[in-house]
């Protein structure tokens, strides 16, 4: 059976999430050179998200918490928690589920790709906006009838 090629699908893919899921837990570290850090602790740990502060500063994702420090002294290093010497997810993937709640608000087909990633079937939000908008411009270029 063919699928009907005319759908509207996003990828939502939630930059620095797992920063903004530190931020909201303690809402001091909003605005200032922020990271987190994978539970490996070699050279400080691995970077897995990087506030924009701290990529201001010249830190990425590829380093590791040591050089963050040389390049952004003021960074602020947040470790992923770790149950029974694994990386615990947990407050992340439950804050990616809420995400997918507000999603759901706007599309009935809500796809997750991961804990920050999402697809979501647009088209029928996207046909209402054109009807609408569609609409709108009958309304505003509307010529009168010459009675004539």
């Amino acid at each position: 059976m063919a699928l009907p090629m005319n759908r509207v699908v996003g990828l939502i893919d939630m930059d620095c999430f797992y920063v903004g899921v530190e931020q909201r837990r303690n809402p001091e570290l909003k605005g200032k050179p922020c990271a987190v850090v994978q539970y490996n602790k070699w050279k400080g740990g691995g970077l897995i998200a990087v506030s924009y502060e701290a990529r201001a500063c010249g830190v990425s994702r590829s380093m590791r918490g040591d050089e963050a420090k040389i390049k952004c002294p003021d960074i602020q290093l947040v470790h992923v928690p770790e149950v029974r010497g694994k990386a615990d997810l947990t407050r992340y993937r439950d804050a990616g589920a809420q995400v997918i709640q507000v999603l759901c608000r706007f599309s009935s087909c809500v796809e997750r790709a991961s804990v920050d990633e999402a697809f979501a079937d647009l088209t029928e939000a996207v046909n209402n906006r054109i009807a609408v908008s569609a609409e709108n411009s009958r309304l505003f270029f509307y010529k009168p009838a010459v009675l004539f």
